[in-house]
């Protein structure tokens, strides 16, 4: 069964069978399935949707591709946040605070990497120059660079824990 609003030389909307549907027991909203498994779905097949705005638990969700295969973003716990998933696991997670997790759904600081027995961050570069730089108040204060295979950490001045055999005079 069809339902065409418009004039019958052309349609301006078209509802047809299985294109759009509202669901009268939940109210969730469908194109291109006649069940919808959520609040809005669109080309949902076999309960997988293809993009879903809908809620998980009191959660609300973002999914598209479906079911633990491409994207979800998700809200995260009562005090917010935000989670970025792919194959069914969290890859990228931003709490309440702002702290910034990739690997690790809890980050305690304000960016947290864990890549388990990986490398946790890789710089590459087309020529030489800094790969990493520090600044404070905007100005640069040093930096980890790089110049024909050589890595220098510029300038570098600190604490350095050793271990000697035997006994050493204080200061020295």
């Amino acid at each position: 069964i069809g339902v065409t609003l418009g004039s019958s030389s052309g349609d301006d909307f078209n509802v047809d069978s299985g294109k759009l549907v509202v669901e009268g027991d939940t109210g969730n909203v469908g194109i291109g399935t006649t069940s919808p498994s959520s609040q809005f779905s669109i080309g949902e097949t076999s309960g997988t949707p293809t993009f879903t705005i809908g809620r998980t638990g009191t959660n609300p969700t973002i999914t598209a591709g479906g079911t633990n295969t491409d994207l979800k973003i998700a809200s995260v716990g009562s005090g917010g946040g935000l989670s970025f998933d792919t194959n069914g696991q969290t890859r990228l997670n931003i709490n309440a605070s702002g702290n910034v997790g990739i690997g690790t759904s809890s980050p305690d600081t304000l960016l947290e990497v864990n890549a388990g027995s990986n490398a946790c961050i890789t710089t590459d570069r087309s020529n030489s120059g800094a790969h990493i730089q520090f600044d404070s108040n905007g100005s640069e204060k040093g930096s980890i660079s790089e110049s024909g295979g050589t890595v220098s950490y510029n300038p570098f001045t600190g604490s350095h824990y050793g271990w000697i055999d035997g006994s050493c005079e204080l200061g020295k």
